[in-house]
């Protein structure tokens, strides 16, 4: 019974353990509203500010980013990646998965599929926390196989445990690297990356903050503006030839069982009525 006991007070440490290092706020972060929440929508109203880019991008080359997010030790989703997952879905990037750090081979294999299939596929690696390392092998393996990753991003990358995961790797074409300023656990700069420090942070509060989101937007955006998509407009139409109308025979008069038809001219007397049939004579 001691060691239930002892099992169960470990287990609701280490529950709590995120809001140790990340504080309550991190939970609670809201995910702030871009002034355009529709891609569909192009023109805004002034007073709204101007139109963010993301939303001035076609959706066919959105359509191309893909997108992966890894979670790093944060099993109670404290540092909210999933709903930066739903940040980027509403933005039109609807090709973002989200997975944990373990899931790198499961993504790997899907990659290989997506660039057989698509030829302007683009990928962005994000890994936060202690999914940085895992990232950046999933980007190194993939670089062996001869794809290229567009953009490699860090969100307070730690436990890098091999030289290689703190450095750019060959096949990706920008690093970026997101940090706090946690107490305990935090990121650190990164070489041949973009440095992005986010003052006054926890660790967890890392993934939904607006700084972070703000990158981004930037950087999956930047990757889509890349893509030599054209908008297909609709074909003008023509003018095809018009038909022939057909002129019909000629009733000069009416039978007189069709005399009800007529209008009463005289007041009320009757109305001679006489019927001629029409020339059977053929069209020209």
């Amino acid at each position: 019974m001691a060691g239930m006991c002892r099992g169960a007070t470990t287990g609701a440490l280490l529950a709590l353990l995120p809001f140790a290092l990340g504080g309550c706020q991190a939970l609670l972060y809201p995910l702030p509203n871009d002034p355009v929440p529709n891609t569909s929508k192009i023109w805004v109203d002034p007073a709204d500010g101007p139109t963010p880019e993301w939303a001035l991008v076609p959706q066919q080359a959105k359509n191309h980013v893909y997108v992966y997010l890894l979670n790093g030790n944060d099993p109670l989703n404290t540092g909210n990646l999933l709903g930066v997952r739903d940040y980027l879905h509403q933005r039109g990037f609807v090709k973002t998965s989200y997975g944990q750090q373990f899931h790198g081979p499961w993504f790997e294999a899907e990659i290989l599929a997506i660039h057989q299939a698509d030829p302007l596929a683009r990928f962005v690696l994000v890994g936060f926390s202690a999914a940085a390392g895992p990232t950046n092998q999933l980007a190194r393996r993939l670089g062996e196989q001869g794809i290229q990753v567009d953009r490699l991003v860090y969100l307070d990358g730690v436990f890098l445990f091999r030289f290689e995961e703190w450095v750019k790797p060959e096949c990706v074409e920008k690093f970026v690297n997101v940090q706090s300023q946690g107490l305990l656990v935090h990121g650190s700069p990164r070489e041949g990356a973009e440095n992005v420090e986010i003052d006054g942070t926890g660790h967890f509060d890392v993934p939904s903050h607006p700084l972070t989101l703000q990158v981004l937007m930037r950087e999956v955006t930047d990757v889509a503006k890349q893509l030599p998509i054209a908008v297909e407009m609709p074909p003008p139409l023509r003018e095809g030839p018009r038909p022939t109308p057909l002129v019909a025979g000629t009733v000069h008069h009416v039978p007189p069982e069709w005399g009800f038809l007529q209008p009463d001219l005289a007041g009320g007397a009757a109305v001679s009525i006489s019927y001629k049939p029409a020339s059977t004579a053929p069209r020209r």
